[in-house]
C-alpha cells in the first residue's frame, strides 16, 4: 500500500505541475523532474524483499517510472525539441550527481578526513557505493530516456489500431523492463544478483506500471490535447527525438510549406478558371513575365504560338490606340494605377475592345519591381452601350417627338380655324369690299400657316438629323447675304443695319442651310422687334478658341421672367405677341437647336426698353 501511494503521489504532483505551465511555466516541472533524478542517482539501494527470490528496488520501482512518464509527456505533449532538450538535462544532473560521488569519495578516502556528523552512517553510505553499479545505473538510465520516446513513437506509427491508453501502458512497461535488463546487465551480470535481483525488479517495474498507467493514460488522452502547446504524435518519424528540429522551427516549416503548397495550388486554380486575363511584366519592357490561359484565350492565341514574339500583344493593339496604351502603362519610376480601354486586331481580323487596369508592384523598400495587370473583354459590353445610347437617342427623339406633336397640332388648329371661318364668311357676303378682306386675311393666314409648318419641318429634321452636308462657312460672307435680303425690310421701317465684321476670317463647320437659317432667324427677330429709327448691329470677333457673332438691338427687350424661356418651342414673350401676332414661336427654338448641333452656345441679354443682345459661339472645327 505504501508503495502505490508513493507511485501516485509523486506521480499526481508531476501532472498536476505540467497541467498548471500555462499559467507557471514549464519550470517548475521541470525542476521537479531534476530532483526525482538527483534522487534517482543517489543510488540509496533501499529494497523490498518479497520473497528469497524477488526483490522490488524502491527506487527504480518509484522515482524511474514517474521521469520516464513525465519525459514521455513532454515529448507528446511539447515535441521532440523539447523533449530532447529535457533528456539533456537530466543527464547533466546524472552526471553531476555521479560527480559528488566520487568525489566525495575519494576526499573521505583520504587518511584523518574531517566529517560533521555520524561517522559511521557516512562511512556506511560510502561503502554501500559501487562504481559499477553506478555506471549500470546511468547507461540504464540514459538508454530508458531515449527508448520511452522512440518506443511510443514506433508503436503509434506501426500499431496506430490500437487503442492510445494500451500504447502509453506498454511503452511504459517496455522501458522499465529494458532498465532492469540493462541496469542489472552492467552491474551484476556474472553474480548471483543478477538472477535473484531481475525477476523482483521486473515484478517490482510491471506493478509500478501498472498503478501508474491509469493517471497517465487519461492525462494524456484527456487533458493533455486541451493544452494550447499540444503537438501530438501524428505524423513524426520513430526516430523523431533524435533528429528533429526545434518544435517551433519544424512547425513553422511545416505550416509555411503547408500554406505554400496550399497558395499554389488555390493560386492556380483561380489564375485557370477566372474569366480576366492575369498578366505580370517587368517596368519598361513590352514582353510579359507571365500570364493566365484567360489572357491568351482574349487574344485567340497559344503560348506556343507568342513563345518567339514578345511584342506579340503590342504589335497586335490596333493602331489608332497604341500610342494611347505606351503612354498610359505604368513605368519603374510611376506611382499610379491606370485604367486603358483600346482596340485589338486578333489574328483572324476580327476587333475587340479590352480594358486592361495595370498597376505596380512594389518591394519592402518600396521599390516598383513588377508591373501587374487584369485584362477584360468589354467588346459586348461596348456593343451595349452603343445599343443603350442609340435607345436612349431613340427614346428621346420619341419624347421630343410626342411633344413636337401635341404642340404642333394646337399651334396648327388655331390657324386652320381661322381659315375655315374666313371661307365661311366669304361664302356668305356679296359685299366686295369684305371679300377682298376676308381674301386677303386667308392670305395672311396661309402664309402664316406656311411659316410654322415650315419652322416644324425644320426642327424635325434638326432633331433628327445623321447625315448632314458639312462644309466650311465663311461667316462674314453669309451675314452680308442676310443683310442683303433683309434690307429692304428693315428700310421700310427706317431701321439702320450695321455689319461690324473682324477682318480676320471667320471660318466654321456647318450645314450652310441650318446656320443660315439661324442667322436669319436672329437679325428678323432683332428687326420686327425694333421701333422705327432705331438700329441692328451685327458684328463678328475670331480667337484661338472659336468664333463669336453678337446680334445686338435697340427694340423692345425681353421681360426677366420671359428669358429662362424664350427658346423653348412655341413660347412666345408677352411683348412680342401684341407687335407682331404672326410668329409662330419657334424661331429660337430653332437658333438654339443649330447652335447645340455644331458644339456652339448661345447667351442673351436683355432689357426692356432699351434693347437686346444675342451672342453667339462656335468653336474652332465645330
Amino acid at each position: 500500500m505504501l508503495l502505490a501511494a508513493e507511485i501516485w503521489v509523486f506521480g499526481g504532483v508531476a501532472l498536476i505541475l505540467h497541467y498548471l505551465n500555462p499559467r507557471i511555466t514549464l519550470i517548475p516541472f521541470l525542476m521537479y523532474i531534476a530532483a526525482l533524478t538527483t534522487i534517482l542517482s543517489l543510488q540509496l539501494r533501499i529494497f523490498i524483499p518479497l520473497s528469497e527470490t524477488f526483490i522490488v528496488f524502491i527506487n527504480s520501482t518509484v522515482v524511474l517510472p514517474v521521469i520516464l512518464m513525465s519525459l514521455l509527456l513532454i515529448y507528446i505533449t511539447h515535441g521532440s525539441f523539447s523533449a530532447r532538450q529535457t533528456i539533456l538535462s537530466i543527464i547533466v544532473v546524472s552526471l553531476v550527481t555521479l560527480l559528488w560521488f566520487v568525489l566525495s569519495t575519494t576526499h573521505l578516502a583520504l587518511p584523518n578526513p574531517i566529517v560533521v556528523g555520524d561517522l559511521d552512517r557516512i562511512n556506511a553510505f560510502v561503502d554501500n557505493f559501487a562504481p559499477l553499479t553506478s555506471f549500470g545505473s546511468f547507461v540504464a538510465f540514459l538508454v530508458d530516456l531515449v527508448v520511452i520516446s522512440v518506443l511510443y513513437q514506433w508503436l503509434y506509427n506501426h500499431l496506430s489500431r490500437l487503442p492510445g491508453w494500451f500504447l502509453l501502458g506498454l511503452t511504459l512497461l517496455l522501458a522499465l523492463w529494458i532498465d532492469s535488463v540493462i541496469f542489472l546487465f552492467v552491474a551484476d551480470l556474472g553474480t548471483d544478483q543478477f538472477f535473484r535481483e531481475l525477476p523482483g525488479d521486473l515484478l517490482g517495474k510491471s506493478l509500478a506500471t501498472l498503478l501508474l498507467w491509469p493517471l497517465m493514460a487519461f492525462y494524456l488522452i484527456r487533458v493533455a490535447p486541451t493544452l494550447p502547446e499540444y503537438q501530438g504524435a501524428l505524423n513524426r518519424p520513430s526516430l523523431d527525438v533524435l533528429t528533429a528540429l526545434p518544435s517551433s522551427a519544424r512547425a513553422a516549416l511545416q505550416r509555411a510549406e503547408a500554406e505554400w503548397r496550399n497558395e499554389e495550388a488555390f493560386s492556380r486554380q483561380i489564375t485557370s478558371n477566372i474569366s480576366e486575363g492575369l498578366w505580370l511584366a517587368e517596368p519598361g519592357k513590352d514582353s510579359l513575365l507571365y500570364a493566365n490561359p484567360a489572357y491568351y484565350k482574349m487574344w485567340n492565341v497559344t503560348p506556343e504560338e507568342v513563345a518567339g514574339n514578345p511584342r506579340f500583344f503590342l504589335d497586335h493593339i490596333h493602331p489608332d490606340d497604341r500610342p494611347l496604351v505606351l503612354a498610359r502603362v505604368p513605368s519603374s519610376s510611376d506611382n499610379i494605377e491606370s485604367i486603358i480601354e483600346y482596340r485589338v486586331v486578333l489574328s483572324d481580323g476580327s476587333i475587340r475592345w479590352h480594358r486592361d487596369h495595370a498597376f505596380p508592384i512594389r518591394n519592402e523598400r518600396g521599390e516598383i519591381i513588377r508591373i501587374g495587370g487584369i485584362k477584360e473583354d468589354i467588346t459586348e459590353l461596348k456593343e451595349f452601350e452603343r445599343h443603350r445610347e442609340e435607345l436612349a437617342r431613340s427614346q428621346d427623339r420619341i419624347k421630343v417627338m410626342r411633344e413636337f406633336i401635341g404642340e404642333a397640332s394646337h399651334d396648327l388648329k388655331s390657324p386652320l380655324t381661322a381659315i375655315n371661318l374666313k371661307i365661311y364668311a366669304l361664302l356668305r357676303t356679296d359685299d366686295e369690299e369684305k371679300r377682298r378682306k376676308y381674301l386677303q386675311d386667308l392670305q395672311d393666314l396661309t402664309q402664316r400657316t406656311n411659316r410654322l409648318i415650315d419652322d416644324l419641318f425644320t426642327l424635325a429634321r434638326l432633331d433628327n438629323v445623321v447625315d448632314a452636308e458639312i462644309m466650311e462657312i465663311n461667316v462674314n460672307e453669309m451675314l452680308a447675304e442676310i443683310k442683303a435680303f433683309l434690307q429692304p425690310i428693315a428700310e421700310s421701317k427706317q431701321l439702320d443695319i450695321q455689319l461690324n465684321l473682324t477682318s480676320s476670317q471667320t471660318l466654321i463647320k456647318a450645314e450652310p442651310q441650318d446656320l443660315f437659317r439661324a442667322l436669319f432667324n436672329l437679325i428678323s427677330n432683332a428687326i420686327n422687334y425694333t421701333p422705327p429709327g432705331g438700329q441692328v448691329t451685327v458684328q463678328t470677333q475670331t480667337a484661338k478658341s472659336g468664333v463669336n457673332i453678337d446680334v445686338v438691338d435697340t427694340g423692345i427687350g425681353i421681360p426677366p421672367e420671359d428669358l429662362p424661356n424664350i427658346f423653348g418651342r412655341f413660347f412666345r414673350a408677352s411683348n412680342a405677341r401684341s407687335i407682331d401676332p404672326s410668329g409662330t414661336g419657334l424661331g429660337l427654338a430653332i437658333v438654339k437647336k443649330v447652335v447645340e448641333t455644331y458644339q456652339g452656345q448661345i447667351d442673351v441679354v436683355s432689357t426692356i426698353g432699351q434693347g437686346t443682345r444675342f451672342t453667339i459661339f462656335f468653336p474652332v472645327g465645330s
